[in-house]
């Protein structure tokens, strides 16, 4: 048995050593390929942007996107460097034009009005194309900058307002013995992330801020078209042909084209350029030479759950920020920071963490919050100490509440499987929380006092970084959500605007007219990109059971004291 153990461990480090290896040879073929592959843009481009797929504010790793061609899995697209590239191409004569590539964009509605306000500010000095079979309403909104849009005779647009769907586990719980404890901020009415374990129906408070924030973003989504015959659309069709396309005003009749007839449409200078000069976003940053400036404006992405600990690309880990700002802190040429907030929270207690280490930031260099689709709970907790909070109308943000989550099983334990447990502490609380039972007043109360502490701390921490009065942040937390349109009204925010304009801001305020912009990613380390490179392929090799696995696992995050929002598809 000991010589079966040393063979097995010994090659199981063996194993571990090897992929190690591979996975540091795999970063260098990586940063090899990424600085040798640079598109020769010496003649005119068209810049293409293809809306389809999944997005992500920051930039994709190269590693990450050589093993996802590996197992031909689809690259997520980088929002932050699509608006990169549009900044550079306004004022790039070789760009040609703009091709919208559209489809079923996968981003929230924040991120579709920046990319959409982006291109329309380049719509004055480039010819912007949008060619699509179908689009989704997402991607018809975005596209709706363009001067010349196509669709295929058999393609439709989907245009049909705006709808929620939220799932409740309660009457499962119940029928395997499980009961879920919520416990939330005194006032929390609105704090609705944990309902779906306690509830079978949505409560009044979830249902009228879903109203609400539906109300909002429908207006700002409908606001830049202003085409009454879109509502119109929107109440009788829904999905709509080619033919109720052109009649409803969405697209030109001449413009109901095949594939192969797009570009023989296009305007003849554009012609050759489609069908042979085309560059992505990723590619065209990658070509354009590298500012000679020393002083720098810094993005620093902060998107996922917040968690705590270190080590996970995909959250937001207090341990992996805090590297990554002291570097910030300790970099001489970066002269102001804007971090890219993109989550609705998690751990209160890794959010508070991050909150410490922005205002430690805020005290080096001026500092700027840009919110991307959600900024809530957490997410808005730790912007609070920056100079200037920005967001889009359609950002999600507020959320501030607490709630405490945890399960009990005692009816599966002691009536369906016969488990019983006997215990025995030297005080009240040393064996709490158990699984196997409900708890006591006393342990209740004790829990409420936790989560209390931590809800009035956020309600101090926003009253102080937003600079109002305390009786004002009472009445707009509860755990109420808001769009971006309706937190400036409430000064939750400071100003409009997406990430190149809190960018300019950002620089404004550091006193900087000639700059360079530079992104920081926390780093993770060798064990953290093979950990994701397995996760992804065993995604890849059971996608069922690896989803079911990602739900088990955010449960799992969900319980303890959290900040978080329980996010809603809009």
């Amino acid at each position: 048995m000991k010589n079966f153990l040393t063979a097995f461990l010994g090659s199981f480090f063996a194993f571990f050593l090897l992929a190690l290896i591979g996975v540091m040879a795999l970063v260098g073929v990586a940063s090899m390929a990424e600085s040798s592959q640079k598109v020769d843009l010496s003649d005119e481009h068209v810049l293409v942007i293809d809306l389809e797929g999944e997005w992500q504010d920051k930039p994709v790793d190269p590693l990450m996107a050589m093993v996802s061609d590996l197992l031909n899995k689809p690259v997520p697209q980088s929002l932050g460097n699509t608006m990169l590239a549009l900044k550079a191409a306004a004022t790039d004569d070789r760009i040609q034009a703009i091709h919208l590539k559209v489809g079923s964009p996968m981003m929230g509605w924040a991120s579709a009005s920046e990319l959409r306000e982006a291109l329309a500010s380049l719509s004055q000095s480039k010819t912007i194309i949008a060619t699509g079979k179908v689009y989704s309403q997402k991607a018809y909104y975005i596209a709706s900058v363009a001067q010349d849009i196509y669709l295929s005779p058999a393609g439709f647009i989907q245009w049909q307002g705006l709808g929620s769907q939220v799932t409740y586990y309660k009457g499962m719980l119940d029928k395997v013995g499980i009961k879920a404890h919520l416990i939330r901020g005194s006032d929390n009415t609105f704090k609705s992330a944990g309902e779906p374990f306690i509830r079978q129906h949505m409560s009044e408070a979830q249902a009228l801020q879903i109203k609400q924030l539906q109300n909002d973003l429908w207006s700002s989504i409908n606001q830049p078209l202003a085409n009454p015959q879109f509502e119109l659309a929107a109440n009788k069709q829904a999905l709509l042909t080619a033919d109720d396309a052109v009649d409803y005003g969405f697209i030109q009749a001449d413009h109901v084209l095949y594939p192969n007839q797009w570009v023989m449409h296009a305007d003849s200078s554009l012609q050759t350029a489609m069908d042979h000069k085309t560059v992505s976003a990723e590619d065209y940053l990658q070509a354009l030479p590298l500012p000679t400036v020393r002083d720098r404006v810094s993005i620093l992405y902060a998107e996922g759950s917040i968690m705590d600990g270190s080590g996970n690309a995909e959250i937001i880990s207090d341990g992996d920020m805090a590297k990554a700002i002291d570097r910030l802190i300790d970099s001489k040429r970066t002269k102001a920071v804007v971090i890219r907030v993109n989550s609705g929270g998690g751990s209160a207690l890794a959010s508070d963490h991050i909150w410490y280490d922005v205002q430690r930031l805020a005290e080096k260099v001026p500092v700027v919050v840009s919110m991307g689709d959600v900024a809530a709970s957490g997410g808005y907790y730790l912007a609070m100490p920056a100079d200037v909070v920005m967001a889009q109308p359609m950002t999600i943000t507020g959320s501030i509440g607490i709630f405490g989550l945890f399960f009990t099983a005692e009816d599966l334990l002691n009536q369906t499987m016969g488990i019983e447990q006997e215990v025995v502490g030297s005080h009240p609380f040393a064996t709490f929380p158990e699984i196997d039972r409900t708890p006591t007043y006393l342990e209740q109360q004790l829990l409420q006092r936790q989560v209390d502490h931590g809800y009035n701390r956020f309600k101090n921490v926003v009253a102080e970084g937003r600079d109002l009065p305390r009786s004002t942040v009472d009445s707009l937390a509860r755990g109420r959500v808001y769009s971006g349109s309706l937190a400036k009204q409430l000064d939750l925010i400071d100003q409009h605007g997406g990430l190149l304009a809190a960018i300019e801001t950002a620089a404004n305020l550091a006193e900087l007219t000639d700059y360079r912009i530079t992104t920081y990613k926390p780093s993770t380390g060798p064990l953290s990109q093979f950990s994701s490179i397995f996760s992804m392929a065993s995604q890849w090799m059971n996608q069922g059971l690896s989803q079911l696995a990602e739900s088990l696992e955010e449960l799992e995050a969900m319980q303890g004291i959290q900040a978080r929002w329980n996010p809603i598809t809009l």
